[in-house]
């Protein structure tokens, strides 16, 4: 199989500094894992700088503004596991439902 130059250039940077093993197909799920990796990784940091955005401005309709999206979007991103839509909008650190 034959990369396109993005798909080449996203393997080489998931990949950066880890050895290849010679064989695409096991690259290419080393990569995904990876990017899955990040991903998580960012969506964690991402709703703790939200949640700190939201202590500073009292609202998840600014911090939705600010970032650009949606403010269902920024409070999916504050919710803890099994927690729903209403509790995660009252779930701030300091705040009572």
């Amino acid at each position: 199989m034959e990369l396109s130059s993005a798909e080449r250039e996203a393997l080489d940077s998931l990949l950066k500094g880890k050895p290849r093993t010679g064989d695409l197909k096991a690259d290419l799920i080393a990569a995904g894992l990876e990017a899955r990796r990040r991903r998580e990784q960012n969506t964690i940091e991402g709703g703790h700088v939200f949640t700190a955005l939201h202590r500073e401005t009292r609202s998840w309709a600014i911090v939705a503004y600010l970032m650009g999206m949606k403010k269902t979007t920024v409070i999916n991103w504050n919710k803890k596991l099994g927690e729903t839509d209403a509790e995660a909008e009252t779930s701030v650190e300091g705040e009572t439902p």
